[in-house]
């Protein structure tokens, strides 16, 4: 929530239920799932593809 306050950009990764917390996020990347160890499971990719972007940007 402050994040978002202060100017930053906040990316939310969860489940098919994001519950209210989506609204504190300027991105919402959800999966198809309800179970927490799918759900991290599908998050995997999407973690490495969130890190080679930042890299690319940074280097």
């Amino acid at each position: 929530m402050i994040g978002k306050m202060i100017g930053m950009n906040v990316i939310l990764l969860s489940g098919r239920e994001h519950g209210t917390i989506g609204e504190y996020t300027n991105c919402n990347i959800l999966v198809p799932e309800t179970e927490t160890y799918k759900i991290q499971e599908l998050h995997l990719p999407i973690y490495h593809c969130l890190c080679l972007a930042v890299e690319d940007s940074l280097f």
